[in-house]
């Protein structure tokens, strides 16, 4: 199964799980100052190893979350494109004039939004959707096991 696995499958996969572990971190490091942080992020730890196992369930919940980051992500296009102003950049310790937001904005949502859609075309694409939809009483793949030659194996009696 590991060697069936597209690379672009456990890239995504790893994505998730290190999100995931990221929310863990961040909940349990608010809980030590003694404040509650529930993040709801910590799913995709799930996600991530549900996509590892091939888990049709847990490759629609990735789908949904690309969804709704996208949605999100449009939200903030909408915010910032009616929002004018600059953001202060600060070289060698000089305080420029700033840079216009609307293009430090759209360069971190062109990439955000390339790699949305990568992931959801991975996850889209029918070589990854046959991964997963393997039927419940299919025998399961069969692994490399040593093969002795014909002639070293004992003659079965009647």
């Amino acid at each position: 199964m590991l060697a069936n696995r597209p690379i672009a499958l456990s890239l995504i996969a790893a994505a998730l799980l290190l999100q995931g572990i990221e929310a863990i971190v961040g909940m349990i490091g608010s809980a030590s100052f003694g404040r509650v942080n529930i993040n709801f992020m910590f799913l995709l730890l799930f996600a991530g190893i549900g996509l590892l196992r091939l888990s049709d369930g847990w490759r629609k919940f990735t789908l949904v979350c690309i969804g709704l980051v996208a949605v999100v992500m449009a939200g903030m296009v909408v915010f910032e494109v009616c929002r004018p102003g600059v953001i202060p950049v600060t070289w060698s310790g000089t305080m420029t004039s700033g840079a216009p937001r609307y293009i430090i904005f759209a360069t971190i949502w062109i990439i955000a939004g390339a790699l949305l859609w990568w992931a959801y075309r991975t996850l889209t694409h029918p070589t990854i959707v046959a991964l997963f939809k393997k039927e419940p009483n299919q025998p399961p793949e069969p692994t490399p096991m040593s093969v002795t030659p014909p002639a070293a194996q004992e003659p079965r009696q009647p």
